[in-house]
């Protein structure tokens, strides 16, 4: 009986440590599954609002957007964690970037910025990404200099990332960003 019994708890035992190391390394896809879930049910090609209407919601009672370029949005699920989900799937395990700063330049290139990310199922320390809507191109970068020569190949050649909170405080306050149209200012 007794052996029964300590059997039996060291079978629970490795059961839950292999549910625990499991959700640990799931952990980062799980978050990008989420946003990749928002993002299609608050801008998919169906449901998403267009041209000026883009540019109005802000968000919900359970997150935070942030209209970038047509139809990228930045999404938080909770007050400090930022993703766009990307729509090429160029990249594969990746079907959203999380970010921390970003820019919008010339209304043509979404450029973010985020420390300690994930790039193609890897973990990376620093991440660098530059969208290009019209060109339908989705591209990161793990070395800082790689991403300033193809910046600077696009023709941008300054840049002001800023930080997401701050961005999203500002739209709250203002209504609007730097790069929304004219028409909505």
């Amino acid at each position: 009986m007794k052996k029964t019994c300590i059997g039996i708890t060291a079978v629970v035992l490795v059961i839950g440590l292999v549910g625990i190391t499991a959700a640990a390394l799931l952990a980062p896809f799980a978050f990008q599954f989420l946003v990749r879930m928002l993002d299609d049910v608050t801008g998919s090609a169906d449901a998403q609002p267009t041209g000026l209407a883009f540019f109005e919601a802000t968000g919900g009672w359970d997150y935070r957007r942030i209209a970038l370029i047509e139809p990228y949005q930045d999404v938080s699920l909770d007050k400090e964690t930022w993703a766009i989900g990307l729509k090429t799937n160029s990249i594969r395990y990746q079907p959203s970037i999380r970010i921390t700063k970003l820019d919008v330049v010339n209304n043509r290139f979404i450029i973010t910025y985020a420390p300690d990310a994930s790039l193609g199922g890897e973990r990376v320390n620093e991440l660098w990404f530059v969208i290009i809507p019209e060109e339908k191109l989705e591209k990161g970068f793990t070395k800082h200099e790689e991403f300033l020569t193809y910046l600077r190949d696009k023709g941008i050649n300054n840049s002001n990332l800023s930080d997401v909170n701050e961005l999203y405080s500002e739209l709250v306050n203002k209504g609007y960003l730097e790069w929304f149209p004219e028409e909505y200012k």
